[in-house]
């Protein structure tokens, strides 16, 4: 098995912020991501599989490129709170993202992710890998 990888980016803004929380609550709890504020985003999708004898490759980046290009779209210059069903930190956005990525790619290629990193700064990230079932 090998895996392969694409790294995407967009910019977009976002805020960390619970309506049910009182206003010294959320900063409390989220400092100043409290207010809204932006990233550029770097987005890394991971995929393994088998090789294929034939062309050489698990998937081409081409194909990779056409199942990720459409959501990285639709995340740029966007207001993330906007997008996402849930509080916009990294890691449930990671995990968004990857089920996302993960149906797409299951119903084109029958292929699974493997890993999808999203870093928000040059220091932080989150990393979502799939559950494993243990024995």
């Amino acid at each position: 098995m090998i895996t392969i990888s694409k790294a995407y980016s967009f910019d977009s803004a976002h805020q960390l912020w619970r309506d049910d929380w009182s206003r010294d609550k959320n900063v409390e709890v989220f400092g100043k991501c409290s207010t809204v504020h932006g990233h550029t985003y770097r987005l890394e999708v991971y995929i393994s599989g088998d090789v294929d004898p034939a062309s050489g490759m698990v998937l081409n980046y081409f194909l990779l490129d056409e199942t990720v290009k459409p959501l990285v779209e639709r995340l740029d210059h966007k207001f993330l709170n906007d997008i996402f069903n849930n509080l916009t930190t990294s890691e449930n956005m990671v995990a968004d993202i990857a089920e996302w990525v993960n149906t797409a790619l299951a119903q084109r290629y029958a292929l699974s992710v493997s890993q999808v990193t999203l870093q928000e700064t040059p220091k932080t990230k989150a990393v979502w890998v799939p559950e494993r079932t243990h024995l």
